[in-house]
């Protein structure tokens, strides 16, 4: 069983991870390194860093993946990786990012990736298989570790948003509601509501409820291994603006059509797979806050944008007076 505690940890030694981007197409590396105490999750490039933070996300429509934005660089697609990082209860760690070889580079001289400098500026965390199980795999084989303070003994995480009052963020049908707890423990702080309904007879209604602070080893099993979807008639409207995508979504992710079905040779989805997927993405996002959540969350058909809109909302609630959430120092 593994239990989230409010305590810092980080990673005894270093890993490298090499993929496919699912939306560039090209190879793309990167290595999971220890990290100070309190320093948070940071993205790194050529002595840069980039925090993962919400100050520097935002959302690429129509709902597929999440975007880090710093000065010159752009990192896409980081939400399995750090919901990898989150559900492993890692808090502090540096991802180094590599570029591409010099012979992936496109044969004009024009990547978008990079600027007049020469320098790469673009990068993709990579899809792997569309889940966050491999990412999770990968931490776990670096050995994780507690992040010490200056008395060499385990350092508590330092802050937290409470939910105080409940406040809600919706738009276009998507909802995420936020609840206080009446009390919390090491083993309950974070309880999470997840709701998805589409008209597809592949997933239709799926819910599943979770107390993310205290999970056992069959769901989280489920949870890492669950597996991104997407939509036939949305990938056929989305290439008339990117081509080459539904190749990709072939490659990478379980493709569904109207009737429910998926290609050929093409593993279905297993049992509630979409909600949990969903969720993935969703505690993703929410570790763009650097802190966690105390309180109760009800979401309902979340994507990145409404995931990001609430957690700016819940970053903005804290941070103002008389505000329905608060940033709480843990004792």
């Amino acid at each position: 069983m593994l239990i989230l505690k409010l305590f810092q940890n980080t990673l005894e030694r270093e890993i490298k991870l090499v993929g496919t981007g699912a939306y560039t197409r090209q190879s793309s590396g990167l290595w999971l390194r220890p990290a100070d105490t309190g320093s948070g999750i940071i993205f790194s490039h050529d002595g840069e860093a980039v925090k993962a933070g919400i100050e520097n996300a935002e959302y690429s429509g129509p709902e597929m993946k999440t975007t880090i934005l710093k000065n010159s660089y752009t990192i896409i697609c980081p939400e399995h990786l750090l919901a990898a990082l989150f559900l492993a209860g890692v808090t502090n760690a540096e991802i180094e990012l590599e570029g591409r070889e010099e012979d992936e580079i496109h044969d004009d001289g024009m990547d978008d990736s990079v600027d007049d400098s020469g320098r790469i500026r673009e990068f993709e965390i990579p899809m792997f298989n569309g889940s966050a199980y491999l990412f999770y795999e990968a931490i776990l084989s670096a050995n994780i570790v507690p992040s010490l303070d200056e008395d060499y003994r385990p350092k508590r995480v330092e802050k937290a948003y409470r939910i105080k009052e409940p406040f809600e963020v919706k738009h276009d049908g998507r909802s995420i509601t936020a609840m206080p707890l009446d009390g919390y423990s090491p083993k309950d702080f974070f309880r999470l509501y997840t709701e998805i309904d589409y008209d597809n007879p592949a997933i239709g209604r799926q819910a599943a409820e979770l107390n993310i602070s205290d999970l056992d080893n069959n769901t989280l099993d489920n949870l890492l291994s669950s597996r991104t979807f997407c939509f036939e008639e949305d990938l056929i409207e989305l290439e008339k603006r990117e081509p080459g995508i539904i190749d990709m979504a072939k490659r990478h992710l379980i493709v569904i059509d109207s009737e429910g079905n998926t290609p050929k040779k093409m593993e279905k989805l297993r049992y509630n797979e979409a909600v949990l997927h969903k969720t993935v993405d969703l505690l993703g996002d929410l570790s763009l806050l650097g802190y966690p959540i105390i309180g109760e969350l009800r979401a309902i058909k979340p994507g990145h944008g409404i995931n990001q809109d609430f957690a700016m909302a819940l970053y903005r609630e804290a941070h103002k007076e008389n505000g329905k959430a608060e940033l709480i120092y843990i004792d």
